[in-house]
């Protein structure tokens, strides 16, 4: 059986997530040391997410419109926001932590600026300018 390039990457988030679920229920600690080597170098982390996350929205684009993958991106701010209200102390200490932070915008000026674009570009989309 051949797979698309969408399959693939439903693929992808079905094995981290079955992967990440079990090591959790079984050894928890182990994760945090995947999450700490995975966010030991935060630049490298983050050019391999934004390479990756080119390819996955190249490949999206071939099959939805922008303005169809910010509906769906909606599903999945749900699913966040469902997981973050469990942990809502912590995630409030983060948030206000984050927005004290002077140089927030120096530090996060990459997704800031992809964000900017992205919705830019769904106005433009929904609103045919």
């Amino acid at each position: 059986m051949a797979f698309t390039p969408i399959e693939w990457m439903a693929l992808v988030v079905i094995a981290v997530s079955l992967i990440k679920l079990v090591v959790i229920l079984i050894k928890p600690r182990a994760w945090v040391e995947v999450v700490d080597t995975v966010y030991a170098k935060p630049w490298i982390t983050a050019i391999i997410a934004l390479i990756a996350g080119y390819f996955v929205l190249v490949n999206l684009l071939d099959i939805m419109t922008i303005v169809e993958i910010f509906a769906a991106m909606l599903f999945f701010m749900l699913l966040m926001a469902i997981t973050l209200a469990v942990y809502q102390k912590e995630t409030v200490e983060f948030a206000r932590k984050m927005l004290k932070d002077h140089s927030l915008i120096k530090k996060a000026w990459l997704p800031i600026l992809i964000w900017v674009i992205l919705l830019l570009w769904v106005i433009k989309e929904i609103f045919a300018f």
